[in-house]
């Protein structure tokens, strides 16, 4: 909630003509990066630790609140592709077998 408190607030600070402009790059940008990636989420990599990647995910959640908060709940549905990348990250973690 905060990172949409701000992006709210951060809207009202900008001149409208220049998010009529930043708004068409910023959808392609996600489109962008939705087809090079197609696999996003489908492999498991641990590269940092539950510490680290706890810390990650709440930056991305500030961030895609942020960005709910600034561009509004349609471009921000975008986010469900970082979100659903985010969360394969974390639970497709490898889990030790249990020992008999």
């Amino acid at each position: 909630m905060l990172g949409s408190l701000l992006g709210a607030w951060a809207v009202t600070q900008v001149d409208p003509s220049f998010l009529r402009r930043l708004l068409p790059l910023v959808l392609l940008a996600v489109l962008i990066n939705t087809l090079r990636r197609k696999d996003l989420g489908t492999e498991a990599r641990n590269l940092h630790t539950e510490r680290i990647e706890t810390l990650l995910m709440g930056i991305i959640a500030l961030v895609i609140g942020f960005y709910d908060g600034f561009f509004g709940p349609a471009p921000a549905a975008s986010s469900s592709f970082s979100s659903c990348g985010c969360w394969a990250m974390i639970s497709c973690r490898p889990r030790p077998t249990p020992r008999c």
